[in-house]
């Protein structure tokens, strides 16, 4: 009742890749009771830290997913035994520590964005004052991988339209070669592919392929990821023809054999590229029992 009176509650984070405060029983027993209630729930973090995060996520969206959502609220504890039976017990019993879990992780990264985006808007008025070419690298870097944010946040719509007008940018200012424009627009055609616009994204990843082919070369790890697009989007075709199979088939062994050759067999993204092979031969409307046989092979 006193967080619900109150309207807002704010967690203070030392530490944004471990935050002590999500280890203990009544901290997480406020979230829960703030999520319960309708509060509003702030973030408030060292300007150390905000730093380290903006400059994470600016190097690596990959990093700042992979910590995010390493944030779990089971392991709390509370100086007073009985306060964390209590608490624990509540939670299990109403939502369960998964559906909490995913509720915390889901405001967190919503709170990250939303200072993110306050950041985004400070570079770009810097670069503004300043003309920093610096500035403006580091603006373009961090507004991508902001707008992967806002994809794997699920507004797949706010993605698409960040990430056009910062491509259209890009190949201005750097040229439609460089490989931040080549990063934008793989991105772009992930997020048409994402909101299902199937055959748009294939036209994407099928330039950006070419694109990379001429700056990078065949065997340039972009390279390989572009053709890894191209083979799966294809495979994701509908209506799935017998021609539109063959291609994808095609596709997909190309992909894999320089993957193989490139990047290993234990590589995480060729054995991706192994399972949708597996998967498209699984799929045949001409189901042989060789088919069948190599897709088993490929799922081994």
């Amino acid at each position: 009742q006193g967080i619900q009176r109150i309207g807002t509650t704010v967690l203070v984070l030392d530490d944004w890749r471990r935050p002590q405060c999500l280890q203990r029983a009544w901290v997480l027993w406020e979230i829960y009771c703030t999520i319960v209630c309708g509060s509003r729930l702030q973030l408030a973090l060292h300007p150390a830290m905000q730093t380290d995060f903006i400059e994470t996520l600016q190097t690596s969206f990959d990093a700042v997913q992979t910590t995010l959502s390493a944030l779990t609220l089971s392991d709390t504890k509370a100086y007073r035994v009985e306060d964390q039976e209590m608490i624990t017990g509540e939670i299990r019993k109403s939502i369960g520590f998964m559906s909490l879990n995913e509720m915390v992780q889901g405001q967190l990264q919503q709170l990250f964005l939303e200072m993110a985006k306050r950041c985004l808007a400070e570079k770009m008025k810097k670069e503004t004052t300043t003309g920093d070419a610096m500035v403006r690298l580091q603006r373009f870097m961090l507004q991508q991988n902001i707008a992967t944010f806002v994809q794997e946040r699920g507004n797949l719509s706010e993605s698409e339209e960040s990430l056009q007008k910062l491509h259209e940018e890009l190949v201005v200012t750097l040229g439609d070669k460089h490989p931040m424009t080549l990063s934008c627009l793989n991105q772009l055609a992930v997020t048409l592919q994402k909101w299902g616009k199937t055959e748009e994204a294939l036209k994407v990843h099928e330039t950006c392929l070419l694109l990379r082919r001429l700056a990078l070369g065949e065997e340039h790890v972009d390279t390989l990821q572009s053709l890894a697009n191209v083979a799966l989007t294809r495979s994701e075709m509908k209506p799935m023809t017998s021609n539109a199979w063959q291609l994808a088939r095609e596709s997909l062994m190309e992909a894999r054999e320089k993957q193989e050759k490139v990047l290993g067999f234990g590589d995480a993204r060729t054995s991706f590229t192994v399972s949708c092979l597996g998967n498209l031969l699984s799929s045949s409307l001409e189901a042989t029992p060789a088919l069948m046989k190599e897709a088993s092979l490929l799922h081994d």
